[in-house]
């Protein structure tokens, strides 16, 4: 079976925060969001109890993000290609195409596209392309290693780059950062044994995650912008969400239905 789905999704009003970096150009630029920026009495803005720039909850301006979805699952038994007895093989995939990811921190502030992009405004990371890609092998029934199972995934994070230095637009701030310029693309294999028992309702799972022991893109612009969940704040130099942060991962799990 395979599937292709294009999906258009727009939200409008939003519950979130104005980024600093929006609210502060936008006040200098446009004179907008200034009751949000509370200077000291020496008329700076940070270093005393009464100087700060207040990012409370706000009904945003909107977020439309457009793509594409693919999936596809397939699965044959070996015997069908003359290898009796040779147990069941599956594949399956599914990939994503983000064509564009508009975000408007505010009506009457012009809108920014974050597709392929990262930083302190888009936040993490939204690559234009990331799949998934899974290849698994079932033991024959009726045989003495009836039960078990052997499967490999293949996840891929397309690459992107850092949006301050889209000069001309509204995402650009300051001199372009070469150094965290683009956050490469990344690849993980993950090899998983399994044993279901045969009278039993119970499994067995043994397997490495990032079995090449990739290390994740580093970059010191690590933030999460207005309409970011908490849980996507970039930690550690690298955002733990997306990318694999530990390394390679040894697993040992056990699933019993009662």
């Amino acid at each position: 079976a395979a599937t292709v789905d294009y999906y258009d999704i727009t939200i409008s009003q939003e519950i979130g925060t104005v980024s600093f970096g929006t609210l502060l150009t936008e006040c200098i630029t446009q004179g907008l969001f200034c009751s949000a920026v509370h200077r000291g009495s020496a008329g700076d803005l940070f270093g005393s109890t009464d100087s700060y720039v207040s990012g409370t909850n706000v009904n945003v301006g909107y977020v439309r993000e457009r793509g594409v979805d693919f999936s596809f699952d397939y699965q044959r038994s070996l015997s069908d290609f003359g290898l009796r007895n040779a147990g069941r093989v599956a594949l399956s995939f599914a990939g994503t195409y983000l064509e564009s990811l508009k975000e408007q921190a505010a009506p009457g502030v012009p809108a920014y596209d974050c597709a392929g992009l990262y930083g302190l405004t888009c936040g993490f990371p939204r690559p234009h392309w990331r799949h998934t890609m899974r290849a698994t092998w079932l033991a024959p029934p009726g045989t003495a290693i009836e039960g078990l199972g052997v499967s490999l995934r293949w996840r891929y994070i397309g690459s992107v780059g850092l949006d301050k230095n889209l000069t001309g637009t509204i995402l650009a701030q300051g001199k372009p950062d070469y150094v965290d310029a683009v956050l490469a693309s990344r690849q993980y294999l993950d090899l998983t044994l399994s044993y279901q028992l045969k009278s039993q309702d119970i499994a067995f799972r043994l397997g490495v995650n990032n079995l090449t022991g990739e290390d994740p893109p580093l970059t010191s612009t690590t933030g999460a912008n207005a309409f970011a969940n908490p849980q996507f704040f970039g930690d550690a130099n690298t955002y733990p969400v997306l990318y694999d942060s530990l390394g390679r991962v040894v697993f040992l799990g056990v699933t019993a239905n009662f």
